[in-house]
């Protein structure tokens, strides 16, 4: 997702959604931005602050 090299669309497929919409809307209610502001935001930071901000949602049981 950060590295930019593959579409919001191609990791969707590649992830198992039907289409870019249903993974945008998953996205987004687990992290609470979409995919495209979450690239913004992390992609210049160092992978592991990225990924923690990950695990710390999903630790937090913000999944859903």
């Amino acid at each position: 997702m950060l590295n930019g090299s593959q579409s919001v669309g191609e990791i969707a497929l590649a992830v198992g959604y039907p289409d870019t919409t249903a993974y945008h809307r998953a996205f987004k209610a687990l992290m609470r931005m979409s995919p495209y502001e979450y690239r913004k935001r992390y992609r210049n930071l160092p992978r592991p602050d990225a990924e923690n901000a990950v695990r710390e949602k999903i630790d937090k049981n913000e999944v859903k």
